[in-house]
């Protein structure tokens, strides 16, 4: 709340905000979820009990930043169908570097995974679906071989329902495993990057210094600043230090394309 209320009054009164308490199961089993993995990606896992009074939401990682309107991503739920109860993009584009495919030793959404950083979810649905009943079995039956925790479950639970998931396309979740080796996600190269996403501490390490490069100028951007001037051409000029690497290249690239006017609309919702 303290951060939240930091930010220019022109953005805060444009929204609107709720802070809930870490919430797990009672008992043994809680303790279980709460060491899974991370303490607030496993909370996920049952939100559509905990906001019982939210429809649709979008869950993203605190490691995701936005380069086009979230808006766009919102749309999506209109392109699903009455079945599905959640959105991901997948985990891989590329049989040959997916992990699920060569390492996974439990069930996982054919054919190559998905990934739970960035998560449309329809609540209501979910709930007449009764997900939350699926967890304790899953848990019961895979802990062991659990290695991404909730985003396994989640793999899992589609992997047997397959016909309930939406897939959007990996611009919505671009990583450093899409352009390390070579750019497998072909709809950025077409349509640009709408979200990177910096898992495996890409953001504060020197492991992808181009995913780096990006979120320094995103730290310091300022958002009552002029977004073009003050964050599209620092990271331009941060990029270029990198384009020795496979991710700074591409980066560097797709990053030159983008339109002032889609960082503008994007500052201004």
């Amino acid at each position: 709340m303290t951060k939240l209320l930091q930010w220019p009054s022109a953005i805060l009164e444009r929204l609107s905000f709720e802070i809930h308490p870490i919430n797990f199961p009672n008992g043994s089993e809680g303790d279980e979820w709460k060491k899974l993995f991370k303490l607030c990606a496993c909370q996920r896992l049952f939100l559509p009990s905990i906001l019982h009074h939210i429809d649709s939401l979008l869950y993203v990682d605190t490691d995701v930043l936005f380069l086009r309107p979230v808006e766009e991503l919102w749309e999506h739920f209109y392109k699903m169908n009455s079945s599905h109860i959640a959105a991901l993009c997948p985990e891989h584009e590329d049989f040959a570097t997916g992990w699920y495919n060569r390492f996974a030793r439990h069930p996982f959404y054919e054919p190559l995974g998905v990934n739970s950083g960035v998560m449309l979810m329809n609540l209501t649905r979910m709930r007449t679906f009764q997900w939350e009943t699926y967890l304790p079995s899953i848990m019961k039956e895979y802990r062991l071989n659990i290695v991404w925790g909730d985003q396994d479950i989640i793999n899992i639970i589609f992997h047997f329902h397959p016909e309930k998931l939406y897939l959007f396309p990996c611009e919505w979740n671009f990583r450093p495993d899409h352009c390390m080796y070579s750019n497998v996600c072909k709809t950025a190269e077409k349509n640009g990057i709408a979200i990177i996403h910096g898992n495996r501490g890409v953001f504060l390490n020197n492991k992808q210094p181009a995913f780096k490069a990006i979120f320094q100028a995103m730290l310091q951007y300022n958002l009552e600043d002029d977004p073009m001037l003050h964050f599209l051409e620092p990271v331009k000029l941060y990029l270029k230090q990198t384009v020795n690497t496979n991710c700074g290249k591409f980066l560097s690239t797709v990053i030159s394309t983008i339109h002032p006017e889609i960082l503008e609309k994007a500052s201004n919702r």
